[in-house]
């Protein structure tokens, strides 16, 4: 009985097939790209760099790091953002075959950085040619209420954001040291300094909580967006 209990709180997806010939890297990438070739919101994939082997384990947090590999596989990590949603999922392929399988996680920053820190790079499509744009905070809104709580920053740029590049972002003086932020994953780190000042702690929480992990933007606004606690960090241009 214990067993069984076990079993039902951290399932174990058992990926199974036959033997064929062997499908290459760029076949494999190939088939991927083709399965997202609709997709018009922004976003990535990754890859493990090599074929992975029969009993290895995915990282996931919806399935308690118990996503088993049956077969020898080509794995990939696909992150899409979108409004109030950032859908991530594995495509395994089947080495032996170009069988697809697609499994849905749960939204997760911590991992996806994780991911990005050491997979191949596949695609970045779809994402806003945001270098050079520079965007000023204007608060923290409830997505159900739509109330905004206000944060009164220490300078008239403090929590500004200017694009380095497409995906990369300079928050500026957060305890007078520049803050970085990664579209792709909602990563951050920063140069050096701490502590924070009482508004930039209630500001950081919000932007860097583990599960702000998705961004939407228009013409005249950029959302930084919490799913699990319905709120949004909202932005506007600087001209």
């Amino acid at each position: 009985m214990r067993k069984l209990l076990t079993l039902i709180i951290a399932p174990i997806l058992l990926i199974t097939g036959l033997q064929a010939q062997t499908i290459t890297q760029q076949e494999a990438d190939a088939l991927v790209l083709e399965k997202m070739s609709g997709e018009t919101r922004p976003y990535s994939i990754f890859a493990k760099e090599d074929i992975q082997q029969a009993g290895t384990v995915l990282e996931s947090w919806m399935y308690k790091d118990k996503i088993v590999l049956q077969y020898e596989s080509w794995i990939y990590f696909v992150r899409i953002s979108g409004d109030f949603q950032f859908t991530d999922h594995y495509y395994v392929i089947k080495a032996n075959s170009g069988s697809l399988l697609e499994i849905n996680i749960k939204d997760d920053r911590v991992m996806a950085s994780s991911i990005l820190a050491t997979w191949r790079v596949v695609s970045i499509m779809n994402y806003p040619d945001f270098q050079g744009t520079k965007w000023k905070f204007e608060g923290i809104v409830n997505s159900i209420t739509g109330d905004i709580q206000t944060i009164k920053p220490d300078c008239e740029e403090c929590f500004s954001i200017e694009f380095i590049t497409q995906t990369k972002a300079l928050i500026r003086q957060l305890a007078n040291i520049p803050y970085w932020l990664r579209l792709l994953d909602m990563g951050f780190w920063l140069d050096d300094g701490w502590p924070l000042e009482p508004s930039e702690i209630i500001f950081v929480h919000a932007l860097f909580d583990r599960y702000t992990v998705s961004f939407s933007v228009t013409t005249d606004e950029l959302r930084f967006i919490n799913n699990y606690k319905n709120y949004y960090l909202l932005y506007k241009p600087i001209e």
